[in-house]
């Protein structure tokens, strides 16, 4: 009912009855309590009112008598002993939704009904939060802003919702994607203008966004390699290098993918072709990779950039080769992790030819493999019998019998012990 029309339903006696009828039902002691009642003398003949919206809430509140609508919390200052005065909440108020009035003598969904005022009286209607709050949202552990950081670092970001719910990474920033729990920390990998927000939603689909903030990463390139131009620290002419294309070297469901590039594990997002991975290097725990150091001859190999940046100093992991996977053809495969690629020489950081992998790690770890955050490193695997830290002109290849039918290759896994 129109709050005008309710005014005159009030003013009128008659259609006093047809409001009272409608109410009846509910309350059927309404119509006698209104209509039958005695006038009587009183003194004083009006009270003070009060009317509160909890908890604690300022909000418009209509009326059928002008004078006593308001914004809570007020007080009517007179309303007189016989006056029927119907007092109406709004249903939103901000986050938060109406629930129920209390102190009224009937109440009917938001109308607040008053028959009798015998003293003064207090009413409240009372209001129920609804809606999911994402609160204190915080970037490296102050409030969010745009930011600007270097290459190299690290971005944590924290918050908190006012009640439990799934978050959803938002935006365009390296790594951040997916469902996200308070606190994560990603790396700034990649130089470049990128965005970040986050998306939460409770279990009955109630959701809440952040603004969605600009984060740019300033270029901060490590220091370069040294040595690299050092023959054998290198694979000789002859060899090749598997790549992308025809000389892919991911092995997927029985054929190669040509449209991953195997000279990079991580490409900034958007590249074109991609890495054989999403993530950093680190990052990538039980992540498995099908990869053939050999597709089509003996002489080939791969060497895979890792970047560095957001290693964190005390991080400890292990590359492992675990199998062939029922996909390759096997051979003793070398693997090291060194500064340039094509590098199995006793210069590389790190190498292996057994399943045990390599472990390696930040450089406040103990492990030999020890790494620099903010560097290049390459992975590089060849198929071959020669001891560990043969230099690249002396390698003798061990896949001599490769074809695009029987490639020879291992499943390679990242772990973090």
């Amino acid at each position: 009912m129109a709050l005008d029309n309710l005014r005159a339903v009030l003013a009128a006696p008659l259609q006093l009855c047809v409001l009272v009828a409608g109410l009846g039902a509910a309350y059927p002691g309404l119509a006698s309590e209104l209509l039958l009642q005695d006038r009587f003398e009183c003194a004083p003949c009006a009270h003070p009112l009060e009317v509160l919206a909890e908890p604690g809430l300022s909000l418009a509140i209509e009326a059928s008598l002008p004078s006593a609508a308001g914004t809570t919390p007020y007080i009517i200052p007179e309303v007189e002993t016989d006056q029927v005065l119907v007092l109406v909440a709004p249903a939103l108020a901000g986050e938060s939704a109406f629930n129920e009035w209390s102190g009224c003598d009937y109440t009917s969904d938001r109308f607040c009904v008053i028959v009798r005022m015998d003293g003064p009286r207090s009413v409240q209607a009372h209001f129920d939060s609804t809606a999911l709050v994402i609160d204190d949202l915080r970037f490296n552990g102050q409030p969010a802003s745009a930011l600007t950081v270097a290459t190299g670092g690290l971005l944590t970001v924290s918050w908190s919702t006012s009640e439990p719910a799934l978050c959803t990474a938002q935006g365009s920033f390296p790594s951040w994607s997916g469902p996200v729990s308070s606190p994560v920390t990603r790396s700034a990998a990649w130089p470049g203008d990128w965005t970040l927000g986050l998306r939460c939603e409770t279990d009955d689909g109630r959701s809440a966004e952040t603004e969605v903030f600009s984060i740019v990463v300033e270029d901060a390139p490590g220091p370069a390699p040294v040595g690299c131009d050092d023959p054998e620290r290198g694979m000789p002419a002859n060899w090749t290098r598997l790549t992308t294309g025809i000389n892919a070297c991911v092995w997927n469901g029985g054929i190669f993918q040509s449209g991953i590039d195997c000279s990079f594990w991580t490409r900034a997002p958007g590249s074109d072709p991609p890495g054989i991975w999403s993530a950093p290097f680190w990052e990538s725990i039980g992540n498995t990779r099908r990869l053939a150091t050999n597709r089509r001859a003996a002489r080939e190999y791969v060497a895979i950039q890792i970047d560095t940046t957001g290693l964190p100093g005390n991080y400890v992991g292990t590359m492992l080769r675990e199998s062939a996977g029922g996909m390759f053809r096997t051979a003793r495969t070398i693997y090291s992790i060194s500064e340039c690629p094509g590098d199995f020489s006793e210069q590389a950081v790190c190498s292996n030819n057994t399943a045990v992998g390599i472990p390696f790690g930040g450089p406040d770890t103990p492990r030999d493999c020890a790494l620099q955050p903010g560097r290049i490193y390459y992975l590089n695997l060849v198929a071959s019998e020669s001891p560990v830290g043969t230099p690249g002109p002396d390698i003798q290849p061990a896949c001599s019998f490769a074809s695009s039918s029987t490639p020879c290759g291992w499943v390679f896994d990242i772990s973090n012990f």
